[in-house]
């Protein structure tokens, strides 16, 4: 009887065990999606030098959409932008710092969760990529 006690528990350690490291791969992944958004958004509002891409239905804005959907990033909590604006499709958020020659965008893209108990933590900031553009010089 004592051994089957031995073999239940070896079970369990290696369910353990297997869920942690799926659960690792998995934020893993999910890490790297929003990384990946984030330098999209990035290259974007650079290319079309702040042709109002945090506008809906500008071209900026779509292209930004299309790419999301290329790498199937949608984050399913909704991000907490802890101040800062967020684009109409809650895919990212931004902030606007004006400098003396330009401007500078600040994108913040959400590590998307899918656990039930962590869902309710994934606003944090641990959960969150940002980075910032290189200065938009201003039209003369």
């Amino acid at each position: 009887m004592q051994d089957a006690y031995g073999g239940i528990m070896n079970l369990v350690l290696l369910a353990i065990f297997l869920l942690l490291v799926s659960g690792i791969l998995g934020l893993t992944v999910s890490y790297t999606k929003a990384f990946k958004m984030k330098n999209i958004v990035i290259s974007n509002i650079e290319r079309y030098e702040d042709a109002k891409c945090t506008v809906k239905d500008s071209a900026c804005n779509n292209k930004i959409i299309e790419q999301a959907k290329g790498i199937a990033y949608s984050p399913s909590t909704a991000i907490n932008c802890h101040g800062m604006d967020t684009d109409g499709n809650n895919l990212y958020c931004y902030s606007v710092e004006t400098k003396e020659n330009g401007i500078v965008y600040t994108i913040i893209t959400q590590v998307d969760v899918g656990f039930p108990i962590i869902d309710k933590v994934a606003g944090f900031r641990f959960f969150q990529v940002s980075g910032k553009t290189r200065l938009i010089k201003k039209p003369d």
